[in-house]
């Protein structure tokens, strides 16, 4: 369920699930802030690593999307990159990021597909999976939802 925020016209919460939920497949949980108005996207994801659970993977993330026409359809492509959470100014060098994603979605923001890249925690190497199912999820957090806010104020004073 997306939800829309009060005052902000545009603005709206999308919590996915990348992938199977399961202990032995890589999963990824993001929660998005979409701000409509112009196309940018900030949010907080978390992947998980069968064999190095103890080290999963957090992103701050940031992004941008655009709409695509093929035949009848229209999808929702989403660009976004990832780093570890820090306190301050968000890096911008690629050298920082540890996930980069992109998702293509239905024109209603609730199943697609994804391609997910990020940083082995264990070997340092960059690993990419392609085609991970995605679908909407409601795991909406007020906790979640106030750090989003403090990311996406912060992020556009800069």
């Amino acid at each position: 369920m997306l939800h829309t925020q009060p005052g902000i016209p545009g603005l709206f919460l999308a919590n996915f699930l990348l992938g199977d939920k399961s202990l032995n497949h890589v999963h990824f949980n993001i929660s998005l802030l979409v701000y409509a108005r112009d196309k940018t996207i900030s949010g907080r994801g978390k992947v998980f690593i069968p064999s190095a659970s103890e080290r999963d993977i957090i992103s701050n993330l940031y992004g941008e999307f655009h709409y695509q026409r093929a035949a009848d359809n229209c999808y929702i492509v989403l660009d976004l990159f990832g780093h570890q959470p820090s306190i301050g100014i968000p890096p911008t060098c690629k050298t920082t990021h540890n996930t980069k994603l992109n998702l293509l979605l239905d024109d209603n923001w609730q199943i697609g597909e994804a391609s997910l890249s990020y940083i082995d925690p264990t070997s340092q190497n960059w690993q990419t999976i392609e085609q991970l199912p995605v679908r909407q999820v409601d795991h909406s957090n007020i906790a979640d939802l106030s750090q989003l806010a403090i990311q996406v104020k912060n992020a556009h004073r800069h």
